[in-house]
């Protein structure tokens, strides 16, 4: 299970545990619906895995999330939106579809990014007190720590401006796509 607080956890480790959660909660009828999506949208070629999700395996998804790199994805539906006899089958196809476009147009690379932004800014901060604890004199000290908050602040500024307003383009893309193939 993938917890809050766990630190140390690095892009592969989550790669690998989204890979065997996905394999390991596959939905084959999901899998070929979205190998049907797929062919709508005039894709060929990818192998992407549809699994069924709760909070408690994938806390930081919601409704459905996404993961993928050129040809290869997995798609994550809740479970609860996947078995609801009332949610309209089409409903569930937009969403897939939705996820799908994610995947296809590579906006899990800006997503990465922004991790690996974010991780590399965690790690800066940890080598930067580590360095200012190690330093002599006062003025080392100073000019350690007015590097580090202007090198953390273009960080964070980094990530803090192309997040927001890329997610909101692709998100936006997705549903284009999505309308397209599903209506």
């Amino acid at each position: 299970m993938v917890s809050r607080d766990t630190e140390n956890i690095g892009i592969s480790d989550i790669l690998r545990y989204l890979f065997l959660y996905a394999i390991r909660n596959q939905d084959f009828q999901f899998s070929r619906r979205a190998a049907e999506l797929l062919r709508r949208m005039g894709v060929d070629g990818h192998f992407i895995i549809v699994a069924r999700f709760d909070e408690r395996g994938l806390p930081y998804c919601s409704l459905a999330c996404s993961v993928g790199l050129g040809r290869v994805g997995l798609v994550f539906m809740h479970r609860e939106l996947v078995e609801a006899p009332r949610v309209p089958e089409e409903f569930k196809d937009f969403i897939l579809a939705h996820e799908l476009a994610h995947i296809v147009r590579g906006h899990s690379l800006s997503k990465i990014f922004v991790a690996v932004m974010r991780e590399g800014a965690r790690q800066f901060l940890a080598d930067s007190l580590r360095s200012l604890e190690e330093s002599k004199d006062l003025l080392s000290k100073a000019l350690s720590l007015v590097f580090s908050f202007l090198s953390l602040g273009f960080y964070f500024k980094l990530t803090m401006q192309v997040e927001p307003e890329t997610i909101r383009q692709e998100e936006l893309e997705a549903d284009r796509i999505a309308i397209e193939i599903v209506g």
